[in-house]
This record gives structure tokens, C-alpha cells and sequence, in this order.
């Protein structure tokens, strides 16, 4: 496999980098309120209110960077907290998914962390930071951990050690959550730290002395530390730090610091810096800056000891990550680039509509084991064996199909079985079905949500695929996927994105629904088709597009009782035949049956029973093989298409209709399994179905060959 690496929005190396360039952004205007003096007379008498915070979750576009750098900060850091990993928890939107344990640890840990601070300035920063954790999470700083941090910040500013860009702003951001806010004499206390001659290369900037060597860091926590003082954006010192820190930034969107006489870009600057750009307001210095760190962060399979998530602290720590190799500087680093991910700053930092539950590597649904079904399992075993006879690559119709082997490796694992037939076809579509993937948004989207029932990363599967970015990056304007979208192909993109952690996007989830059915009075108002020749929707409402759209809206979190799901259940239990199937083409057919009998699964209807009823009865059983000649042992499990196919293949055996049956026995256990797409997992399958018992030795060689039937029509919901 390719190294993983993700990179968001870049391709290949940093092209400043790579270029050597150092060119500067332009300084960008933020939409500053206009500064009135007698606001300053305010300070100190209301903290800034939560309400006005961003949002506490990722930022938009940054969903993804987020959970890996949680996931990897939660691997070791929930077990042995820390203020600054508290803080990161919050700071990448996850606030709330360890709040019992970071609440916790505050009133044991965290004490015990502030108390062991060194001196008395860096026991005081270390209070502001415990405070500014605390009441991120609502809680009342005076009273939460039994000892009055309030009161030990406020007295701490009477101290002259605080008088410090390193302590400081950490007071003011514990103090913004009091009812006294932060008084007028720490916000003068900053004021005087920063280099206020305008005649200075360093104007604007904050440092260890007044116009010193700058410090970006210190600068960014200054900004925030104003904004959460309640000073206005446009006010001078604010608008001057601004500037300072906007004329750091390269046209690669990192910020540049001073490290010891040694100007480079680092992921460690640009977080903080980023905070401050968003307590501004400005969002195109911010998202550029968490560009840059993105760029640099490892993917979820990345190789040697880099772990998932790590950032690298600049673009040759990222060269050491390529090869397999974590650089000293990058956890540090990681614990504050993180921020960026998030939509806040430290100004109103708040855990508020932040994400409730820790990212996983996928967003895999829980095992479930093997079927205990027999009539599945022997369907599932037909597909092992054909796996197996192909070399894990499917014909259809004449052709070596992708697409059909995928329907089978989601067939198998619905019923918890096939693993070992399973993993030669993976093995297969790893080495040769890239160009498969790629040729259009529909296959990359049925491969992807195929790549993560099987547990593997869609970002890294393929050499040279990403095929969660392939598929963002293929989204319309009006929210398809590709400009030859339809709503089977839709629901795929819906079903892979509901797995990862960014989640299908509101447009993308619109878009599906519009294509439903809802012209009053119809015969399929509430169902999905496919249209062609012109034709509306309605004309070709079908149960194949209908059963898989509802179940992709409800995996990406569309509520059943909406009219997009509700009225498409409505349609396929009205339009359900006494038999328990569909009709397709004129005919009644199994592949209707099992995507209907899945969404009736998914959604726990009864209607379920009747399909696979209906699918039990089309299967070719040991005793239809024991009771006719014509066929063979290697038939048992096979399901033919329609009820007249299985009588052909009772009287004549199943050569003339293998094509069709070859598809409807791939896609059959789905309606099978009693579960629904949005639920299956090959985690915990068994490595191989139970071959067929045979009570008599004299029916059926199993050693003769199928000879292809002509090609007849698929059914026009197939994505191959």
C-alpha cells in the first residue's frame, strides 16, 4: 500500500515548500466593529458570553483532520491527562466526549498539576489554564474543584511575575468565565507588553521585553487574550497584533516564527496563530493556516512508528514521517496545532455543541457474527465458491465485473461469513481495481462504502486513490455526486460518507431527496428511480433505487418519520406482491426482493419476513439437487432471477440461466441477513460458510462446466 499520508486540498509536497518560496500574504481586513473608548469602562464588569462563541465542533472542511488528531491525543492521553491535552480535547471540538473524565481529573490531576508549577508565575498560568478548562465546560471556577481559583487569578494579578505574555492571557481566559470578568487592569497590564512604536520591524507584536526579538505564539495568545477581555477587534493594539502576526504568514498559509534565530514555518505557531485569526474574524487567514497544518498531518494507516494523527512541527519533520520516523517536536506540536480544527478560539472557548463520542479509525457498527441461517449460509457458500473458482473477480453477463464482486463482498459480510473468499477479492481489487474505482463518483462511492465494511481505509486502499477525497472533490454544486448522479449512485456516496467522520454533507443528503416521487395522486409518490429519455421520476419508480435511498438517508441521519423516508417505506409496502417480491421487467425478481427486504430490515418493518420468505423459496435447495437430474451439488445455494428462471433450471439445469442468477444470488442475502446496509461489518466474520450435507452420493456430478446464457438486460438500478 501507498504511504497515507492525507493531505487536504494539496497534493504531493508543499508547493511553496517544494518551490522554496517565502512570498507573504497580504494582510486581510477583518470586519472590526468601530471602536468606542467607553466600551473600555466595561472591562471587568460581564465575562464574555458563551453564547457568542463559535461553534465548539470541528471547523467545516477540517472534520476529518480533527478525529485523526483526537485519535491519536486519546490513545495515551486519557489515561494520563494533562492541561495542555485537556485543552487540545476541547480546542479540536471533542470537548465533550471525555468530559467525565476530564472533569474528573480536574479536581485531582489538574490541582495537582497547577500545584507543581515551578514558581509562582508558572503555578498561576497553569491555574488560568485549569480555570479556562472548567468553565469551557460550564462549571463554576470558584467552586468545581473545592478550591477558589477565581480568587487565586485574581490575586495572582497583583503579583509583578504575571506581568508575563507568557501568564497573562492565561489568566484572562480562566477569568472570562466569571461573573466579575476580567478586570481593566490586566487588559492595561498586556496593553504596556506590547511594541507600540510604529517605526519598529516588530509593531504589534508581544515578546519576553517590550519590542523584543517577536514572539508569534505569544502575540497569537495575546489577540485572544484581548478578545476574550471583551476588546473590540478594531480597537489599535488588537488590529496592531493582527497585522503582526497576518505579515508571518507564507503563501503556503503557515505561520512563520523565530525559533531561536531560525525563521521557519511550524505547525505549532500556525495553531495558535489560527485561534487568533478566528477570534477576529478572519476566516481566510484561519483556514489557510489549518491548510498548512493538514498538509502536514499522517493519514489513518501511516507507516513505521508514525502513529494515525500526528503532526509534523514543519514540512522536514513531515519528510521524516515519510519515512516512517516521529520526530521529537511533533507530539508537542500536535497538542497545539490541533486547535485549528476547530472553529473557536480561546476567546468564549467553550465545549458546547462539540462532538459527544471519540473518533475511531472507521466508523465501523458493532460485529455480529455468522448467520445462524441455513438457507443463507448455503447462498453464502454458492459466492465463496464462485469467489474462489474466479479468483476473486466475478463475471457479469460475459464481462469481469467489479461492481457485481463488490454486491458480493457486502453480501457475505451481511452474514457475518466468507471472510477467507472475501479477502482474494479484496486482494484482487487492491492490485487491479483502481481504474475500476475512478471512472466515475458512483463506482468510487460503492467502492469506498465496500473498502469500509471490510474495515480498511478507502484513503489509503488504492496506490494513487484517495476515494473519500475523490468523492468529496466530485460534489456538484446543487450537492451531486458527478454530473451523472442518480439516486442509486447518490445513495452509495451517502452510505460511505455516513462512515467516516466527517459525515454526508446536508447538500448531498438534499439532493437524494429531491429525487423522490412527490407528485400528488401518483401511483409511486414516495418512491426512487432512475430517469431516462426525459422521463420524470415518477415514471420509473422501481423498488431496487427506492429500498437503497431511504436506508442511505437514514444512515446519514435523516429521521424516519420524514417524508423522504417515510413516504418511501409507504411505497415499497404498497407495491410489495402477495409473493413478497417486486416486479422487474414484467417479472417478479430477486434482486428487488433482497434490497427491499434489507430496507424493511434496516427499518425493523415485518415486511422483512415476507421477502425472505419469497427469497427462500427461489433458492436452489440439497433437495431440489437430490430431486433433479438436471442439476448439480455445485447449484445448491444458487438463486435464480424469477420464478420461471428456477423452473428452467429445475427442468433443464442452471447453464441457461446463470447470468441472471449469478446476480441475484450475490445480491440475495442482503434481504437475507435481517439487518440493513448502514449495519454491516466483516469484523467478526466466520472464515468460511458450512458446505451443503447431501443425504444420497448419486445426484449431481458438481464437476461439470456452466456454459454463459445470452446477455439479457440489468436492471437499470445497477452500479457497476
Amino acid at each position: 500500500m501507498a504511504l497515507s499520508f492525507s493531505r487536504r486540498r494539496m497534493s504531493g509536497r508543499l508547493a511553496a515548500i517544494a518551490a522554496g518560496s517565502a512570498l507573504f500574504l497580504a494582510p486581510v481586513v477583518s470586519s472590526a466593529v468601530p471602536y468606542e473608548a467607553g466600551l473600555q469602562s466595561q472591562f471587568g464588569t460581564a465575562p464574555l458570553a458563551a453564547s457568542t462563541a463559535a461553534p465548539a465542533g470541528p471547523a467545516v472542511g477540517f472534520e476529518d483532520n480533527a478525529a485523526r488528531a483526537v485519535y491519536w491525543l486519546a490513545q495515551d492521553s486519557l489515561e494520563d491527562l494533562s492541561l495542555d491535552a485537556a485543552l487540545a480535547f476541547i480546542g479540536a471540538g471533542y470537548g465533550e466526549a471525555v468530559r467525565d473524565e476530564v472533569l474528573d481529573w480536574a479536581k485531582s490531576g489538574g490541582l495537582a498539576e497547577v500545584d507543581a508549577g515551578t514558581n509562582a508565575a508558572n503555578r498561576a498560568a497553569r491555574a488560568g489554564k485549569l480555570a479556562q478548562i472548567i468553565g469551557a465546560y460550564g462549571e463554576d471556577i470558584a467552586t468545581f474543584t473545592g478550591r477558589d481559583l477565581e480568587a487565586q487569578l485574581r490575586s495572582a494579578l497583583e503579583e509583578p511575575s504575571v506581568n508575563s505574555i507568557y501568564v497573562l492571557p492565561f489568566l484572562i481566559y480562566g477569568l472570562q468565565y466569571t461573573d466579575g470578568g476580567v478586570p481593566t487592569e490586566a487588559v492595561d497590564m498586556m496593553r504596556d507588553m506590547q511594541c507600540d512604536d510604529p517605526g519598529d520591524d516588530n509593531y504589534g507584536s508581544f515578546s519576553w521585553a517590550k519590542c523584543g526579538q517577536y514572539d508569534m505564539d505569544g502575540t497569537a495568545w495575546a489577540v485572544q487574550a484581548f478578545i476574550a477581555a471583551g476588546v473590540p477587534v478594531s480597537d489599535q493594539a488588537v488590529a496592531a497584533a493582527a497585522d503582526f502576526l497576518r505579515s508571518k504568514q507564507t503563501e503556503n498559509g503557515g505561520f512563520a516564527n523565530d525559533v531561536f534565530t531560525n525563521i521557519v514555518e511550524n505547525t505549532n505557531t500556525t495553531g495558535l496563530a489560527v485561534q487568533a485569526m478566528r477570534a477576529i474574524g478572519d476566516t481566510a487567514s484561519a483556514t489557510s493556516g489549518a491548510d498548512f497544518i493538514a498538509s502536514l498531518q499522517a493519514g489513518w494507516n501511516p507507516v513505521g512508528e508514525v502513529p494515525i494523527g500526528l503532526i509534523a512541527y514543519d514540512a522536514d519533520g513531515y519528510l521524516d514521517f515519510e519515512d516512517g520516523f516521529a520526530g521529537g517536536d511533533a507530539a508537542m506540536a500536535s497538542v497545539q496545532a490541533m486547535l485549528a480544527f476547530s472553529g473557536q478560539s480561546f476567546a468564549g472557548f467553550t465545549t458546547q455543541g462539540s462532538k459527544s463520542q471519540l473518533p475511531k479509525m472507521y466508523l465501523q457498527p458493532a460485529a455480529y457474527g455468522q448467520s445462524e441461517d441455513e438457507d443463507a449460509l448455503a447462498v453464502a457458500q454458492w459466492i465463496e465458491a464462485a469467489l474462489r473458482a474466479e479468483d476473486g473477480l466475478l463475471p457479469n453477463y460475459g464481462d469481469r465485473d467489479w461492481g457485481i464482486t463488490l454486491d458480493a463482498l457486502n453480501s457475505l459480510a451481511a452474514l457475518g461469513t466468507g471472510r477467507d473468499a472475501a479477502q482474494i477479492a479484496l486482494d484482487r481489487f487492491a492490485d487491479e481495481g483502481e481504474d475500476y474505482a475512478a471512472a466515475n463518483p458512483g463506482r468510487s462511492a460503492k467502492a469506498a462504502y465496500t473498502v469500509l465494511v471490510y474495515g480498511k481505509d478507502p484513503r489509503t486502499f488504492f496506490d494513487n486513490a484517495d476515494l473519500i477525497q475523490t468523492l468529496l472533490d466530485s460534489v456538484a454544486g446543487d450537492g451531486a455526486f458527478g454530473t451523472e448522479a442518480t439516486a442509486y449512485t447518490q445513495a452509495y456516496g451517502l452510505l460511505a460518507l455516513a462512515r467516516t467522520a466527517g459525515g454526508a454533507s446536508p447538500l448531498t443528503i438534499s439532493w437524494l431527496q429531491d429525487e423522490q416521487c412527490r407528485e400528488p395522486g401518483h401511483a409511486n409518490f414516495g418512491g426512487y428511480g432512475v430517469p431516462y429519455a426525459g422521463g420524470s421520476v415518477c415514471d420509473v419508480v422501481e423498488a431496487d433505487t427506492t429500498s437503497l435511498a431511504i436506508q442511505a438517508l437514514g444512515a446519514a441521519g435523516v429521521e424516519t418519520d420524514d417524508a423522504s423516508i417515510s413516504d418511501g417505506i409507504g411505497w415499497l409496502q404498497d407495491n410489495l406482491s402477495p409473493e413478497g417480491a417486486y416486479e422487474g421487467w414484467g417479472v417478479l425478481s430477486a434482486n428487488s426482493a433482497a434490497l427491499a427486504g434489507s430496507a424493511f430490515s434496516a427499518f425493523g418493518l415485518e415486511e422483512a419476513q415476507e421477502t425472505l420468505g419469497f427469497l427462500r423459496g427461489q433458492m436452489l435447495s440439497v433437495s431440489d439437487v437430490e430431486s433433479h437430474a438436471a442439476l448439480q451439488k455445485a447449484d445448491v445455494g444458487l438463486i435464480p432471477s424469477t420464478p420461471f428462471d428456477r423452473i428452467d433450471a429445475l427442468e433443464y439445469g442452471s447453464g441457461d440461466i446463470m447470468d441472471p442468477a449469478r446476480f441475484a444470488t450475490v445480491q440475495a442475502p442482503l434481504g437475507m441477513a435481517g439487518r440493513g446496509l448502514a449495519d454491516l461489518t466483516a469484523e467478526g466474520a466466520a472464515a468460511a460458510s458450512p458446505a451443503p450435507v447431501f443425504e444420497t452420493d448419486d445426484s449431481g456430478s458438481g464437476d461439470g462446466e456452466e456454459q454463459p446464457a445470452d446477455a439479457q438486460p440489468k436492471t437499470p438500478a445497477y452500479t457497476g
